[in-house]
């Protein structure tokens, strides 16, 4: 087929020994010459800087697994490079079924990267499709988008990068993703993430937060999991005299937030929750699940319970929290209010209590010397009673 590329055609080799930006790039071009597909088989390929061109894919065959990927794998080969795959301007790309990996080097590189310096620069909407692919270990974020329109990532794992998915603009679909392990984020925003659907993701083990998005508008965050941040697993906030609007958190479960394996991570305080909400009109927070869990490190090295807080609220405006199971959602309080709303909200409707004696349970099985981590739905009627743990 004249319209279908396989790099390998070009000189690029397999063994991920020899640099082969050059040979990537040429079969790039000349896919974006008709509108054409370039092929990656399986292998490892160093490169670095590669640029994609508009309504044009890059494919390869899946294999990707938690800790890495080990079939079609674009290894970066310079640390000084801005991006492994650069698709500004690349309008309707697709990338599938392929591993980026950053080696973990030293630098600032991101690993797929749209970077226009206003919104709009494209002149239409970007709408990249990032799919079944495995983007980690890089310096910069494993997925950066800046002055973003329109895209979709879907059933991929961002892992092992500063952020997983930094997103500044507007019109996102995310789905199916698995953001872990990164080293600031899962998902951060920047001055602007407007219009994204965030649904059906696995977010856990990120440093600073799970979710972390500002100035956020027509948000819509369903039905994901939220499994152990340093700080908040979901925060949502503005700066200055802006507020978020039209935010909608829906069936979603929240685990373990404001907790780490370091003690040098953990968030003590009002960041140690499961959800931080502050500066927002519109917001509504129905039908979730909070529960807190023992997975914490001290300064001793102990494990510890978290978060301290459940939800934290601060100067909402319109806006309704209700419906929530919070039973033993947190170790100090399920709701902390923090005031300053305006006009008329709901706060009601949000059973359960705090998780009591905390201290107990950590003592007895530390007593038990038990080294497997037990949640609370390990435990038998009566241990939970004999902890007092409700």
């Amino acid at each position: 087929m004249t319209n279908v590329f396989d790099i390998t055609q070009y000189g690029a080799v397999s063994d991920g020994t020899k640099d082969c930006s050059e040979a990537i790039q040429k079969a790039l071009d000349d896919a974006g010459a008709c509108c054409g597909c370039v092929i990656v088989p399986p292998g490892k390929y160093l490169c670095a800087n590669l640029r994609m061109h508009r309504n044009t894919s890059l494919r390869g065959f899946d294999g990707w697994s938690f800790r890495g990927s080990n079939s079609s794998v674009l290894l970066l080969s310079d640390d000084s490079a801005k991006c492994l795959l650069d698709i500004t301007g690349a309008v309707g790309c697709t990338i599938s079924n392929l591993g980026f990996d950053g080696q973990k080097k030293e630098g600032c590189t991101h690993g797929i990267m749209i970077n226009h310096p206003i919104y709009d620069a494209a002149g239409e909407e970007d709408t990249p499709t990032i799919e079944n692919c495995f983007v980690g270990g890089f310096s910069g974020n494993a997925v950066h988008f800046n002055h973003t329109w329109c895209g979709t990532l879907r059933n991929n794992m961002f892992a092992y990068s500063e952020n997983g998915l930094y997103h500044d603009g507007w019109d996102l679909f995310v789905s199916g993703n698995w953001f872990s392990g990164n080293r600031s984020c899962g998902y951060k925003g920047g001055e602007t993430s407007s219009a994204v659907i965030f649904t059906g993701n696995r977010i856990e083990f990120n440093r600073e937060a799970g979710v972390s998005v500002k100035n956020a508008k027509f948000l819509n965050i369903n039905s994901n999991q939220f499994d152990r941040a340093g700080g908040p697993n979901l925060k949502i906030y503005s700066t200055g005299e802006r507020y978020c609007r039209n935010i909608t958190v829906n069936g979603n479960q929240f685990f373990r937030g404001g907790m780490s394996y370091s003690p040098a991570w953990r968030t003590e305080g009002e960041q140690s929750c499961h959800l931080y909400v502050e500066n927002c009109v519109n917001f509504v927070c129905t039908a979730n699940a909070f529960h807190s869990g023992r997975d914490g490190i001290d300064e001793n090295g102990n494990r510890v319970f978290g978060p301290d807080y459940g939800i934290v609220l601060r100067h909402l405006r319109a806006s309704i929290i209700k419906d929530n199971a919070m039973q033993s959602a947190s170790v100090r309080q399920n709701i902390l209010d923090l005031g300053g709303h305006e006009e008329a909200n709901i706060l009601a409707d949000n059973p359960g209590d705090v998780m009591e004696s905390p201290e107990r349970w950590t003592a007895m099985l530390a007593d038990r010397q038990v080294d497997v981590i037990r949640s609370y739905f390990d435990l038998t009627e009566d241990e939970k009673k004999e902890m007092g743990i409700s």
